[in-house]
């Protein structure tokens, strides 16, 4: 029998040296994901919900807007935005929980995704009805500040 044992070593079973606790490669992205389209803060919080569910679609996302914003490094608003918008496209879904006080989350398949092609299109939309609103809110503040300053007089 062969006593020698140093065959059967591993790197951390040699002296001085640790076991690298990191796993050689923590992601693989699929080509179909890497080329659908989405924009860097999209990619961030879709990869972040996956994580989140295991990419499973009956495992749930819970974490709160500012833990995202925080792991993702990306502020509230931007993700409450691009939460909204993977919603749009069918790569989430949004129930809200009445157990917890955040919203749950679900990754879907990819069947369910709209067409890349139409991925700008819905940006566009997004955008346009966000300028909407906000002139809407601008006119009501102007027409509200005219009106006190009608008052005064």
């Amino acid at each position: 029998m062969n006593d020698d044992k140093s065959s059967n070593t591993t790197n951390s079973d040699r002296v001085g040296l640790q076991p690298n606790p990191y796993p050689n490669s923590v992601a693989f992205i699929h080509d179909f994901l890497d080329a659908y389209g989405l924009d860097p803060y999209e990619f961030r919080v879709y990869s972040h919900v996956v994580r989140r569910t295991g990419g499973k679609p009956e495992k749930e996302c819970f974490a709160s807007l500012a833990t995202m914003a925080d792991i993702c490094k990306i502020s509230e608003r931007k993700i409450q935005e691009v939460l909204k918008f993977l919603v749009a496209v069918g790569m989430i879904t949004k129930e809200k929980n009445s157990r917890r006080k955040t919203d749950v989350y679900r990754v879907t398949h990819s069947s369910n995704w709209v067409p890349k092609t139409q991925l700008d299109k819905l940006r566009r939309s997004k955008q346009s009805k966000n300028k909407k609103s906000h002139t809407e809110e601008e006119k009501s503040f102007d027409a509200s500040d005219s009106s006190s300053a009608d008052e005064k007089e």
